[in-house]
């Protein structure tokens, strides 16, 4: 680290700024972390379409028929990633692309599920100080309502599925969101406040016409609150 921060200091700012860092009139941040990434946006369709292939040491695993393996299949490519940004790893419309898989799940196995999402995520966290970032939808955006589904939950899987779209998923999205914020909202009840993941919670104008807005909102202001 030490040997990086020298190097960007040297190599990479002005003299100028350089200075002005070394005298203390600002800060520049990450300065061991010249050599990374910023951030990285990613998502669960790469994974979906793909599955885990890395040619280095030989790692496979193949598309996720079932979403225990999506999970499993999801913290570990976060895990390898971690290591390459000094910000945060994002996984976007998590919510969204991961309904599909939750489609016949019963509410208790689905919070297993979050449950799990999360105590990985945090204790990669813990180990490497780079926080997840999760960004969920209360609706799902245009961009994705009529793109049509990749992957899904083997166990329900029929011949109609292979013509629907994210937009046909709505309310699942919406219970899969729901469960993760109870999830992280009962650690917190239980004192125990989970550096990450943290969740980016994306609203559109459509959602202050629902029924049940305010009682979210609620739930999501207090856990914002706790943490």
């Amino acid at each position: 680290s030490r040997i990086k921060r020298e190097y960007a200091l040297i190599n990479a700012f002005s003299q100028e700024v350089a200075d002005a860092h070394l005298r203390g009139d600002m800060y520049l941040d990450g300065l061991e972390c010249i050599d990374r990434l910023y951030s990285i946006g990613l998502s669960l369709e790469y994974l979906k379409k793909f599955g885990m292939n890395f040619f280095e040491g030989g790692f496979e695993a193949k598309p996720a028929k079932h979403p225990e393996a999506l999970i499993s299949q999801m913290v570990g490519f976060t895990d390898m990633l971690r290591g390459h940004c000094f910000h945060a790893v994002e996984w976007d419309a998590l919510n969204i692309l991961f309904a599909p898989y939750a489609q016949g799940v019963n509410a208790a196995d689905l919070k297993q599920l979050a449950q799990k999402l999360v105590f990985e995520l945090s204790r990669q966290a813990h180990a490497l100080r780079v926080p997840a970032l999760l960004h969920v939808y209360w609706h799902v955006p245009a961009e994705f309502a009529e793109t049509p589904v990749l992957g899904m939950n083997e166990k329900i899987r029929t011949k109609a599925a292979k013509k629907r779209v994210y937009g046909d998923f709505d309310m699942e999205a919406q219970r899969v969101m729901l469960t993760l914020l109870d999830v992280l909202h009962d650690i917190n009840e239980a004192g125990k406040l989970f550096a990450t993941p943290l969740l980016v919670i994306h609203l559109s104008d459509a959602f202050f016409q629902a029924q049940e807005y305010g009682e979210f909102l609620a739930k999501a202001a207090e856990y914002l609150l706790k943490k």
